[in-house]
């Protein structure tokens, strides 16, 4: 396994409001395929698939990255992982750092629902 993450999907945190407690619901990630195509490339606004956080009382859709976001994050990734290599302990703190504050950002889901009946558990 690679100790670098994805960079099909965006980094993300899922929000402790959508899934109150873990140990008691853990949430479930099921996979959704993208959009089939018959001949050829995708339009550019296709659906290229995704992934559903079910657990809480939301389920939430984050879809995956497309090429270009996907090539300039291992872009990102490059630069940052030769910046904590680096001799010089000041740059390699603040790579670390930006690591840090990358790995916490929230972001937008694709489409969520709030599920009123109960937690969802299946």
């Amino acid at each position: 396994m690679s100790p670098q993450y994805s960079t099909l999907f965006q980094v993300t945190l899922v929000p402790e409001k959508v899934v109150p407690y873990p140990t008691d619901y853990p949430p479930q990630l099921i996979s959704i395929q993208p959009e089939e195509v018959e001949d050829g490339e995708p339009p550019e606004d296709a659906f290229l698939g995704g992934v559903l956080v079910v657990g809480g009382r939301q389920i939430l859709l984050y879809d995956v990255a497309s090429r270009q976001s996907q090539e300039k994050q291992k872009g990102k990734q490059k630069r940052l992982e030769a910046k904590k290599k680096s001799t010089d302990a000041s740059e390699a703190a603040q790579a670390r750092a930006k690591e840090r504050e990358r790995e916490s950002r929230k972001r937008k889901t694709k489409a969520s629902i709030e599920w009123p009946w109960s937690v969802v558990t299946a």
